[in-house]
């Protein structure tokens, strides 16, 4: 495959450059686990390239293994918390909004330029905001860890916006 065009059902490199932190924190070589899912360690080079989201999700579940971690994507939205911005352009663009509630809907309309099929539900009643995370497209169930990061990713980056903690 062509990693450096856009396709239904991938991801981009912002994903990608997330696991290869994450091994590279646990002391992991990530190269042949790219080859072993199908990802050619040139194209994974490329900064704005576009990777099989099935791969990427292989990734996850591999890192998680060699991990031994059944909380593994929680573990990595805990160790980025802090980190310079390392959700792209998506991040940036939350990042300048107004106030919370912006950013959520900036993240809604947005979310697709990081993971094709990436769906956020937000919904704001009486200042209360609810969010729900979903990958479209798939025959079966995204990668658990990978939707785990998502969310818990999400309400990190929410809570450094505004300096406070809300469940």
């Amino acid at each position: 495959m062509d990693n450096t065009e856009h396709r239904e059902g991938s991801a981009s490199t912002v994903y990608l450059r997330l696991l290869e932190r994450v091994a590279d924190h646990h002391g992991i070589d990530i190269k042949p686990l790219l080859a072993e899912v199908g990802i050619d360690d040139d194209a994974s080079k490329v900064a704005d390239a576009w990777f099989p989201r099935d791969a990427i999700y292989a990734l996850w579940d591999k890192l998680a293994e060699l991990n031994g971690d059944p909380n593994f994507g929680l573990h990595v939205a805990e160790a980025e918390r802090g980190t310079a911005s390392t959700g792209g352009v998506l991040e940036y663009s939350a990042r300048n909004c107004p106030n919370l509630a912006e950013a959520f809907f900036r993240v809604e309309r947005f979310a697709c330029l990081v993971l094709d099929g990436a769906v956020y539900d937000f919904t704001l009643e009486h200042d209360r905001g609810t969010c729900r995370h979903r990958v479209s497209g798939f025959d079966r169930h995204p990668c658990h860890h990978a939707a785990v990061w998502a969310i818990a990713n999400f309400v990190l980056k929410a809570r450094e916006l505004i300096d406070e903690d809300f469940a």
